[in-house]
């Protein structure tokens, strides 16, 4: 379950669904389509092959969302603030 937050910390950019969770974990930091959707897929694989800016940008982005909400020091240093209080 963690194949979203591994992509955006290796500055992969991202183009994902709209369902579940994964609009929640990916923010800002990619590309996202309805289920099923095949023509947009299609227009933004284009985009990204076209667009040099679009992707360095999301690349940074995911790179950074990952590095402020999924590392794992800072996860586990939050969860043991957290127990700490219970």
């Amino acid at each position: 379950g963690m194949g979203l937050e591994e992509a955006m910390a290796s500055g992969t950019p991202i183009i994902s669904t709209l369902t579940g969770s994964i609009p929640e974990v990916l923010g800002d930091a990619a590309m996202l389509i309805p289920p099923g959707d095949f023509a947009m897929l299609a227009d933004n694989v284009i985009k990204l092959m076209e667009d040099r800016l679009l992707r360095e940008e999301l690349c940074r982005k995911g790179r950074e969302r990952a590095e402020r909400m999924y590392d794992a020091d800072r996860v586990s240093g939050e969860f043991a603030r957290v127990l700490k209080e219970i």
